[in-house]
């Protein structure tokens, strides 16, 4: 969806879509963990959201800022800082699934 959006309009870094739109939940596999057949918050995750994790993660392994601040500015935390127009569609489209999918679940 971001990348098909990024392509209409022409003035966004593609890297950074493709690699936002990839990462953004990234830290997901330390904030959750699989207990027998359950997915539940692990430890770390009680402590620590998936955007902050994720944005660790992204630093330890030397991406760009630019998709590091789409990890980390994906979610709730992004409303703290100014986003890149790429991370304004990375956060837009995330949430645009997430609704779909919330409301396919009841």
């Amino acid at each position: 969806m971001a990348m098909a959006i990024a392509r209409e309009r022409a003035d966004l870094n593609m890297d950074y879509v493709i690699a936002g739109g990839l990462l953004h939940d990234v830290g997901k596999l330390l904030e959750y963990e699989k207990r027998g057949q359950q997915i539940a918050k692990s430890e770390s995750g009680e402590l620590v959201r998936h955007p902050v994790s994720g944005y660790a993660l992204t630093k330890e392994t030397n991406m760009p800022e630019e998709v590091s601040h789409i990890v980390i500015s994906h979610s709730e935390e992004g409303e703290k800082v100014k986003r890149t127009p790429e991370a304004i569609l990375i956060h837009h489209c995330d949430f645009i699934d997430f609704e779909i999918a919330k409301r396919k679940a009841k």
